[in-house]
């Protein structure tokens, strides 16, 4: 029988309980502490599960072969540098850091010290989407998503591109493997000074178009996708847990709801992050994975202040010092 994994959570906040939880829960790891600059918070945690709290990051660091990093996005690059510096391997939640630049420092860290780095896109693991990864035998010609939220007054230290749209892109660049063409994208502050609702459409080198929609200025939490396939199309809700199948046939649109079995997808991407180290593969959603998707967030990025720029250039007369002025 293999020794269990040690492993901790840095950072238990509302998600990362819940990682320190699910931790606790598997019988191949133990779970042996967590940490967090917020100590009453961590103090509550352990005593809940039954575990260490300790008092700096690297005592922590020093008793576990893994942690869970479930910080602010602006923390994830020091705190996963010196994670893997140590040589433990590192869950980090998305986005993989906040810039592109940081986020290829620590890749190249990782390959360097050997450990296993898996981004935490978990929309990969929902039950519905890996019944459909299986169904679908090519990309779909269209893909529509929305994913909308009340304001949650957290992770507003990025905008609503990287806190809810990458989850969408990284699905995306996940069903159409193919080089893109175009990225096109609006957005604006609303609550933050950050992008609080943004649109984008992504056109991909095949043909293929995403039309992706993110808010945190809705008042309904909504998640859900629709891919269009020559024929047919597929409607997921990711809440339920539902595929609706849409295939024409003779003539008229039947429709197939199909259930699969539920599950807590967080729970699953964990464990496929537990099996990796046991196994020393790659993790479903590896580094490589996590770049590709922070690289599209970025260009969703720029393109919505391309936009900005060129609406108030027409709407104002100014000329570009001045555009740059009002940012």
């Amino acid at each position: 029988m293999k020794d269990k994994l040690k492993v901790g959570v840095i950072g238990v906040g509302r998600l990362g309980s819940v990682h320190a939880r699910i931790y606790s829960e598997l019988e191949e790891v133990e779970l042996v502490g967590v940490y967090d600059i917020n100590v009453d918070k961590a103090i509550e945690v352990g005593r809940q599960l039954g575990v260490k709290t300790f008092p700096t990051m690297q005592a922590l660091l020093s008793e576990v072969s893994a942690v869970s990093i479930v910080v602010p996005t602006t923390s994830h690059y020091e705190v996963a540098r010196e994670a893997i510096e140590m040589g433990r391997h590192c869950l980090i939640e998305k986005p993989f850091t906040g810039s592109l630049s940081l986020a290829k420092r620590l890749f190249r860290l990782a390959k360097r010290r050997g450990v296993i780095l898996q981004v935490g896109h978990v929309e990969r693991f929902n039950s519905a989407m890996q019944m459909l990864r299986e169904m679908v035998p090519s990309a779909p010609i269209f893909v529509e998503c929305h994913r909308l939220s009340p304001f949650p007054n957290r992770a507003t230290d990025v905008s609503v591109v990287m806190d809810l749209m990458i989850h969408d892109i990284d699905i995306c660049l996940w069903f159409i493997p193919y080089a893109l063409k175009r990225v096109e994208a609006v957005g604006a502050p609303v609550l933050t000074g950050k992008d609080d609702i943004a649109n984008a459409r992504i056109t991909f080198k095949n043909g293929t178009i995403c039309d992706i929609t993110a808010s945190r200025v809705s008042d309904e939490t909504v998640r859900k996708i629709r891919m269009f396939f020559p024929g047919a199309y597929v409607s997921i809700d990711y809440i339920e847990q539902q595929v609706e199948l849409f295939v024409l046939n003779r003539g008229s649109l039947e429709k197939r709801v199909l259930q699969p079995t539920r599950s807590e997808p967080l729970k699953e991407e964990i464990k496929a992050f537990v099996k990796a180290i046991h196994t020393g593969t790659n993790p479903p959603v590896s580094g490589v994975e996590g770049l590709l998707a922070l690289k599209v967030a970025e260009r969703v990025n720029k393109a919505i202040k391309k936009t900005r720029s060129r609406i108030i250039r027409k709407r104002f007369g100014y000329g570009k010092a001045s555009v740059l002025a009002l940012r």
